[in-house]
């Protein structure tokens, strides 16, 4: 994924319990990463992700009993003909808000319909001790 461009605000409450995320992407492509923050940098433990795969914003997240995954539109309606029909369009501004109240999510693309979900079990705090990455990493 290439951003030419990315605006993010972030507001967290309490990092562990609740947080608001506002992302503003410009996506040259249907598939890539717009933002991850883990526990460990080997990949374990707890961690937020949210990304475009084919063409749909995917957000994830792990408290630590099993991951919760929230994705735009829904799989049973994907389109793969044409990438002109897919959510999200290519070479455009798009708004991406994410929030997570203990193990309750929510993933909103644009103006479309509010999409919710929670992560298994009972455990309710994201504990991150790595950097964020934003579009990408290396």
């Amino acid at each position: 994924m290439l951003f030419i461009n990315i605006w993010i605000y972030i507001l967290l409450f309490q990092t562990q319990e609740l947080y608001f995320i506002d992302i503003c992407p410009f996506c040259d492509y249907i598939d890539g990463m717009i933002l991850y923050n883990g526990q460990t940098s080997n990949g374990n433990g707890d961690f937020v992700s949210v990304n475009l795969v084919n063409g749909r914003v995917q957000y994830c997240y792990d408290l630590g009993s099993g991951v919760a995954n929230l994705t735009s539109g829904g799989e049973s309606n994907l389109v793969q003909e044409s990438p002109t029909k897919y959510p999200i369009s290519l070479n455009e501004w798009h708004s991406v808000k994410i929030t997570r109240n203990g193990p309750h999510g929510t993933l909103q693309v644009d103006e479309g319909p509010i999409v919710s979900g929670s992560s298994p079990h009972s455990l309710t705090e994201l504990n991150l001790a790595t950097s964020l990455f934003l579009g990408g990493f290396r």
